[in-house]
């Protein structure tokens, strides 16, 4: 696969921790786009420098609750259990690296997450955001989203591991622009790579343009691809995300400049729907 058929020039697949907890998914979802893209897998563990300086407070003397014996959280306690969740991250990211042989690297700093990414970040970087968030509706989840650098080809949604739905379809949200390429494109890849169907929602305000955007996928894959597509109105993103559940996908590739994104409720609304990786093209 030529990488221009995909990505003006494959970037690389940025995945910031924190925290070892529920990062398993995320990483997953990285490796996979990463695989579709034939990219490198950047992670980023990041230290929360202010939380540590606030452990060292006098006013800021929580005990750990459920050890032998209780005891203070200090500075040094927070840097020690970060050290700990730092070995955590780059193992199962090597692990998942290695495994699905993608080319990896890792980085380590203090400062804020969002914002060490958007640093990292440079032109055809992916991002990937956690949306485990309850229901993926925190404010926080759309913010990131507004902050991610338009310079970036795309932002990847990822969600808790038991909404996933393993065996589900791929599907490519296309409204006809010239992203719709790329969309469908970088669909059809990673539905191979899952070995499962593709579901294309065609949203059109005629069914002459719906049978264009369809004429065009259908010419972009070929006649023998496992394709179905399905059409929805224009300026109806309640309808999209209603059928995307129907689906139960595995993995969701849409336009963020496009429809249905016409406002954050009807963004929340399709990743609430998903229940799945959702990658947002810029």
């Amino acid at each position: 696969m030529n990488r221009s058929d995909l990505t003006q020039d494959a970037g690389r697949i940025l995945v910031g921790f924190q925290s070892e907890a529920t990062i398993e998914f995320s990483v997953e979802a990285a490796t996979l786009l990463a695989s579709a893209t034939r990219s490198e897998m950047v992670g980023m563990f990041v230290e929360d420098d202010a939380l540590i300086e606030l452990a060292d407070l006098p006013i800021f003397q929580p005990l750990v609750s459920g050890a032998p014996s209780p005891h203070a959280i200090t500075g040094q306690t927070v840097v020690a259990a970060y050290a700990r969740a730092e070995i955590v991250c780059r193992r199962l990211l090597s692990a998942h690296a290695d495994r699905a042989q993608v080319r990896w690297s890792y980085l380590r700093e203090r400062g804020k997450l969002p914002a060490a990414i958007r640093r990292l970040a440079m032109a055809n970087d992916f991002i990937v955001v956690s949306g485990e968030m309850q229901g993926f509706g925190a404010r926080q989840l759309i913010d990131e989203l507004r902050a991610s650098p338009t310079k970036v080809q795309g932002v990847l949604v990822t969600g808790a591991r038991a909404e996933i739905a393993q065996a589900g379809p791929v599907i490519a949200i296309d409204d006809g622009d010239e992203k719709g390429v790329q969309t469908v494109k970088l669909a059809d890849r990673i539905r191979k790579l899952r070995d499962t169907s593709l579901v294309l929602l065609v949203i059109a305000g005629t069914d002459g343009e719906a049978d264009q955007i369809i004429r065009r996928a259908k010419s972009l894959l070929g006649s023998d691809a496992p394709l179905s597509a399905h059409r929805l109105p224009r300026g109806s993103p309640e309808l999209t995300a209603a059928a995307t559940r129907q689906f139960n996908p595995s993995f969701v590739v849409a336009d963020r400049q496009g429809e249905p994104f016409v406002d954050d409720k009807a963004v929340l609304a399709l990743l609430r729907a998903s229940r799945a990786p959702v990658l947002l093209l810029s």
